[in-house]
């Protein structure tokens, strides 16, 4: 028979920890593709314009829709694994303080009498509706940010699009293509013949 592994505290808390550091690199590693992916499809938008080819053009510039909206997604989900650790760690926090002033409670029982007792034991029952409105204010917050991000969808579907066209203009015009470089070397060349230069 094999001895049972019982984990402590501690290490349940440090595994917890590298499963949410390790969500958060996957979230920032998945995002870094997606910008990388943008930039292709904006490439694929731009020569497919160029060509003259409206329903290759349209499909791109619909694809570069989609992936700004899952970047978004992307950024809102590692928003709110953040927000939830920090909540956790601030919940841990409070729950280590009232667990503190019940113990400060019963060494001053010990000492000072079943009166103080009393007073200590309000603190507590204070201290502990504190920590549930806290946390109802917390959930509030929470669900908040997802109504916000539920409306800004909505919104942000005409901004996405706007956006896409300016980021495959932007590309388009800071970017001539070598049949323009070659027209204006040559157009360049002519008027040189021309003025005698």
């Amino acid at each position: 028979m094999g001895f049972l592994w019982f984990k402590s505290k501690q290490e349940k808390e440090l595994e917890r920890r590298m499963a949410v550091h390790h969500t958060l690199n996957e979230l920032d590693k998945c995002s870094k593709s997606m910008n990388k992916k943008k930039d292709e499809m904006i490439k694929i938008a731009k020569q497919a314009k160029q060509a003259g080819l409206q329903r290759e053009y349209a499909t791109a510039r619909n694809g570069l829709i989609s992936m700004m909206k899952y970047s978004q997604t992307l950024e809102a989900i590692r928003l709110r694994v953040k927000i939830a650790e920090s909540m956790r760690d601030m919940s841990s926090a409070s729950m280590k303080a009232v667990n503190s002033m019940g113990a400060l409670g019963k060494e001053l029982s010990g000492i000072i009498g079943h009166m103080d007792l009393a007073r200590n034991q309000a603190t507590f029952e204070m201290g502990s509706m504190r920590m549930e409105e806290m946390m109802t204010q917390m959930e509030d917050m929470l669900e908040s940010t997802t109504d916000l991000s539920g409306a800004m969808d909505n919104a942000a579907d005409t901004d996405f699009a706007s956006e896409a066209d300016k980021l495959i203009e932007s590309v388009m015009v800071s970017q001539p293509s070598k049949e323009d470089q070659e027209i204006d070397s040559l157009l360049a060349g002519l008027e040189k013949k021309r003025t005698g230069i």
